[in-house]
């Protein structure tokens, strides 16, 4: 999405619950700094705004990942491996 991203919230919880996608911290982070990652709506939680983008890591693999913007930094809320609609679109994304 974009190189100046501050800094990542992170701890015990939200680490837990990415890697029960089998996710790694890495992996959220760079889908972050894909080029081509984007942005693909927003929904309110318990009052607070949770994102959704997609981005590719490294290795190729595309990730959805929900995130919230607290204090000022990103809180991955949870992240896995896009599929379906969410993987099509962004690969429409990378053609253009």
């Amino acid at each position: 999405m974009s190189p100046r991203i501050a800094r990542f919230q992170w701890d015990e919880a939200n680490l837990a619950h990415i890697a029960l996608h089998l996710v790694s911290r890495d992996e959220v982070e760079q889908a972050f700094l894909d080029d081509f990652a984007r942005l693909e709506g927003t929904q309110v939680v318990n009052g607070e705004a949770r994102n959704q983008m997609i981005g590719e890591t490294k290795d190729g693999r595309v990730l959805a990942v929900i995130f919230a913007i607290r204090r000022g930094e990103i809180r991955p809320v949870t992240a896995y491996t896009a599929k379906g609609r969410v993987l099509a679109r962004y690969m429409a994304g990378r053609t253009r």
